[in-house]
């Protein structure tokens, strides 16, 4: 199975993995099978990334999704989020990526960095909203000294 992404006008197929025979050592070795080597995962998700930002292609983002979004998830639980939270962090990151696409570059950092980039900025406004106490329009430190 290979990966068709399209960028622009121009289609970039992106190889299957390829399999390391059993024993072979790092580096070298027999592949069970010939090919090109598998991209990383960097590869496919600039690819994805820039089929979203040119052509907002939906099978991109759907893509880019289930390659992130149980790491994100997992992301805001260890942050100590509930599991609501996490998934609303998850929907509010993932709607960010989609909008700003266009402003990815690929030569400040690799698609994860930027995406948990987002995604601890979520979190860290998540905890300050929380923090906050809530406004007491009856409290009396609030009440002018006219009455």
């Amino acid at each position: 199975m290979s990966l068709d992404i399209a960028v622009g006008r121009a289609r970039t197929v992106l190889a299957p993995p390829v399999a390391v025979a059993k024993g072979a050592e790092r580096g070298g070795g027999k592949l069970d099978q010939p090919g090109t080597p598998e991209p990383d995962e960097n590869q496919v998700a600039v690819a994805l990334i820039a089929s979203i930002a040119a052509e907002r292609d939906r099978e991109a983002f759907k893509q880019l999704f289930q390659m992130f979004a149980p790491r994100v998830k997992a992301f805001a639980r260890r942050s100590g989020a509930p599991a609501q939270v996490a998934e609303d962090l998850l929907q509010d990151v993932m709607m960010s990526v989609w909008r700003r696409a266009g402003q990815y570059d690929r030569e400040k950092a690799a698609v994860s960095t930027w995406i948990f980039t987002i995604a601890r900025n979520r979190r860290i406004d998540m905890l300050r909203r929380e923090s906050r106490p809530d406004f007491d329009p009856e409290d009396p430190t609030l009440q002018s000294g006219s009455e």
